[in-house]
């Protein structure tokens, strides 16, 4: 599952309450031949920890074109639960039915689209000249036309990473002046407050770009952590991930574009936001009234995503 945000905390129940909820975490993604599913109850109030759910009749229906699978999931240890999803990787959209049965409570069930898959292209455009060398511009071409693309996340890391696990290396800031971008995560700084860590190596060209981007763009928000894009047309548009680090010159990065479900969609935004409210409102962590969840039966999300990475390089 990816992580876009810090841990939200386990909801927290009345310790007198004997039918504790069911909570269930799923994430789905087509190009990979493992998914891996979480299933606990929720601990209560006075308890350490959270119970895993061992026994259980766990299984996936998918449904592609004319194609019709049911995938069941094995217990692997603690509240884990793995099968296996051997899907062709060409495969761009399709829907997943998710059934949760345990012995004595009544069948929890959730759904996901998986969203189409849809590729970002790098955009050469020799009339940028040097602000190439730090703003990098993206567009997406789906048979030339204008197209309407699910809700996409851009986060930048460091470094070379596995696309399944979480993303834990990744820049705090990034700055982009994409038409549809989502305020709902600035900082409250700008494109020319971003950071820079140690001494530019001499790469006057890349710093005269960035000075130049400032210039041209004062006013761009800083948005923390990532950014979230409504639609990604095909519209020039650019990004840039900070601090700048001169320690990082001639390495690569990479921009991680992750469409996902309108399910997983909103429940990202609903865990950001609680995360920035708990730590002002401290009884926000014993509420999941402002958490978004679809599991029908439980707690919890079965979402979806497909994802791209994309190199850059972050150096002034």
């Amino acid at each position: 599952m990816i992580s876009l945000t810090g841990c939200v905390e386990t909801i927290v129940m009345d310790p007198h309450e004997k039918d504790l909820p069911v909570m269930v975490n799923c994430i789905v993604n087509p190009d990979y031949a493992v998914q891996t599913l979480y299933l606990q109850y929720v601990k209560g109030k006075s308890a350490q920890q959270s119970v895993p759910i061992e026994a259980a009749n766990v299984y996936l229906i998918t449904s592609f074109s004319s194609r019709v699978d049911t995938l069941f999931f094995h217990h692997v240890a603690g509240n884990k639960w793995e099968t296996s999803f051997d899907l062709n990787k060409t495969v761009h959209q399709g829907k997943c039915v998710l059934s949760v049965e345990i012995p004595g409570r009544d069948v929890i069930h959730a759904e996901t689209t998986i969203p189409p898959k849809y590729r970002p292209e790098v955009v050469s455009d020799a009339k940028k000249d040097d602000l190439d060398y730090l703003m990098m511009a993206f567009g997406i071409f789906h048979r030339h036309e204008q197209i309407k693309t699910p809700p996409v996340y851009i986060i930048a890391t460091k470094g070379r990473h596995d696309n399944n696990e979480a993303f834990d290396n990744y820049y705090p800031y990034i700055v982009t002046d994409h038409p549809y971008a989502d305020n709902f995560n600035i900082n409250g700084k700008l494109l020319s407050d971003l950071p820079i860590d140690g001494d530019p190596p001499g790469h006057e060209i890349a710093w005269r770009g960035f000075r130049n981007m400032c210039r041209l763009m004062p006013n761009l928000q800083q948005h923390d952590r990532f950014v979230r894009i409504e639609c990604l047309d095909s519209t020039y548009y650019h990004i840039l991930a900070g601090p700048l680090d001169a320690a990082r010159y001639g390495l690569q990065d990479h921009f991680d574009f992750l469409f996902v479900s309108e399910e997983y969609d909103e429940y990202l935004r609903s865990v950001y936001i609680k995360d920035q409210t708990k730590e002002h409102d401290i009884t926000n962590i014993y509420s999941t009234e402002s958490v978004y969840s679809n599991i029908e039966g439980g707690v919890g999300i079965f979402g979806s995503y497909v994802g791209y990475d994309i190199v850059f390089m972050n150096y002034i």
